[in-house]
């Protein structure tokens, strides 16, 4: 470029005055739409700093408010349980909970947590309810676990919740309608410095394309990394639209090949314990393959958290997983502060270190594609994960029963197998939470499902089915088998003490396809019948459905596999 510009200043001098007139309003123009560019680019710069800054300040205060309130609300409802129960792993779930209010700054809370006109300040308001705890914890070792609950529930103390619960969401919406105007006023400002960038650009490109026709293999080049570009986006939609790991890999093979010919490659990833990187795809590797495992500790692209090269010779420094001889280069993949694997490229033959260079930032592009590829993806499982378990009892939801019971049921009696349903509620539930208060409703649910968890196997699948209702799918048992396992499952119930005087009964419905049931959804309802018979019958019982052998021979009714 710089050739091409000195022999158009030399044919400038060459021409009549009018033509240098003419060059020099160009030249001058050039420069002006470098300066607005640059001043455009400047500017962006310096936004997103102030804006970056703005938000982590906004988000450090949003997290730091949402520490305090779940430290506020475990600890109660830690407390609280700990009343009822007097069990121990409450009170230490209680102290886990409250530690963080131990070491708070008065004056940091009082800045993020303004208090109400008329309410007292809000280190206050925590000094009360922490003193109001207190109290609760010593009627309790004293043996005086009604005057505890007493305690917790006095108007002062309950005021005081209230009015810090209230305080911390009106900080949380002040907050988010901070960072929503700093949002605004953020691309406001983009939206200037971008339609400034852009009316340089195109000014500057008919300027360039006016002045220069012709820029030979400086345009080659140009275009080769246009189309780099183009293949990394495609790349990057594909990686949007993988729905495993599978096809993440599948992505990375093809644009690798295309982006990087004749190098070859592979792909790690952390296992569930992160204690080991497992080979998760290849490609190229005509001779020594790489390894199928790795520890963290054998990589020092991993250690460094750099790039590194694997070059040959005795003074070079190479990873302890690096066989196979080929030079390697190592690139660590890294998204949203986390590590996720590892992309290490590989060739051998003449010139392989200038390659492997020259590679490097067309590689270092796809791990990052890769990276955050990898990132989503565990995002998704864990939102999944989160979807499908209930909160409070840590059961399955109802949601994944929908999912996992017509394909258990078609897969029963693809086996010629049978597949047993027990659904139970709990008695005088209601009443429980009208006398008790909800809290205690919640433990009472608790004890429930890690009793029915530990009376069933790995295989078997437990689901909070609604409010009390619950429900557990029994592969490979009969009815009679079923019947058997909820009747221990309701003297496990039936033995549960709570403080307080609290008593808990379950009533059982239990059917069995193919015994009791003709398909998945009769397998439900027969459920649903008998353990109506066993609510109506008098409660605290087990009911089974009865067995198809004594109602008229039916067929089956499966829906038909998709």
């Amino acid at each position: 470029m710089s050739d091409r510009l000195a022999g158009a200043l030399g044919k400038v001098r060459r021409t009549a005055a009018p033509r240098r007139s003419r060059n020099i309003l160009l030249l001058s123009t050039i420069a002006a739409i470098a300066a607005v560019v640059g001043i455009s680019v400047v500017g962006g710069l310096a936004v997103d700093r102030m804006d970056d800054a703005a938000a982590v300040r906004i988000w450090e205060d949003r997290l730091a408010i949402g520490q305090l309130r779940r430290a506020v609300v475990d600890a109660d409802d830690a407390l609280l349980a700990y009343v009822l129960t007097s069990r121990t792993e409450f009170m230490n779930a209680f102290y886990l909970a409250e530690k963080p209010l131990e070491h708070y700054d008065p004056a940091a809370v009082t800045r993020l947590l303004p208090a109400a006109e008329g309410a007292p300040p809000t280190a206050e308001m925590l000094t009360i309810l922490r003193e109001g705890w207190q109290i609760a914890i010593d009627l309790v070792r004293d043996d005086r676990p009604a005057d505890a609950v007493t305690a917790l529930r006095t108007a002062h103390v309950h005021e005081m919740h209230g009015n810090l619960r209230r305080t911390m969401d009106s900080a949380t919406e002040r907050l988010q309608s901070t960072d929503l105007a700093r949002i605004a006023r953020s691309n406001a400002w983009k939206t200037v410095l971008r339609a400034m960038t852009l009316g340089g650009m195109l000014a500057g490109g008919c300027v360039l394309v006016a002045a220069f026709r012709r820029i030979g293999q400086a345009i080659s080049h140009g275009e080769a990394a246009g189309a780099q570009i183009e293949q990394l986006f495609v790349m990057g939609d594909m990686l949007q639209s993988a729905v495993d790991l599978n096809d993440t890999n599948a992505v990375l093979r093809a644009a690798a090949v295309r982006l990087m010919p004749g190098l070859s490659g592979a792909l790690y990833v952390f296992n569930n314990s992160r204690d080991r990187l497992d080979l998760s795809t290849r490609w190229g590797h005509e001779g020594a393959g790489p390894c199928d495992h790795m520890a963290p500790t054998a990589c020092w692209a991993l250690k460094r958290g750099k790039p590194h090269l694997n070059d040959d010779g005795e003074a070079a420094l190479r990873c302890a997983h690096s066989e196979s001889g080929l030079i390697t280069l190592d690139i660590p993949m890294t998204a949203r502060g986390q590590l996720h694997g590892l992309l290490a490229i590989a060739a051998d033959g003449p010139n392989a270190r200038q390659r492997l260079e020259a590679a490097q930032p067309i590689a270092t592009a796809i791990a990052d594609a890769m990276s955050l590829a990898l990132s989503n993806a565990a995002l998704r499982d864990q939102l999944r994960n989160q979807a499908l378990k209930d909160s409070l009892t840590g059961l399955y939801n109802r949601r994944f029963l929908e999912e996992v019971h017509e394909r258990l049921c078609l897969d029963s009696v693809r086996r010629g197998s049978s597949i047993g349903l027990v659904m139970l509620d709990l008695d005088h539930f209601k009443r429980l939470n009208d006398t008790f208060g909800h809290g205690a409703g919640d433990v009472v649910l608790r004890e429930v499902a890690t009793t029915i968890l530990a009376c069933i196997r790995h295989s078997d699948i437990a689901c909070r089915y609604g409010g009390e209702e619950l429900l557990v799918l029994l592969p490979d048992c009969d009815l009679d088998i079923a019947a058997g396992k909820a009747e221990q499952i309701r003297q496990r119930i039936a033995s549960l003490t709570f403080a307080g005087g609290i008593s808990v009964t379950a009533s059982f419905g239990v059917a069995a396809l193919p015994d009791s049931s003709s398909g998945p959804a009769a397998l439900l309802a027969d459920a649903d019948a008998a353990l109506y018979r066993a609510k109506t019958g008098g409660r605290d019982r087990v009911m089974r459905a009865p067995s198809r052998a004594a109602q008229d021979a039916l067929p089956l009714v499966l829906p038909e596999a998709a």
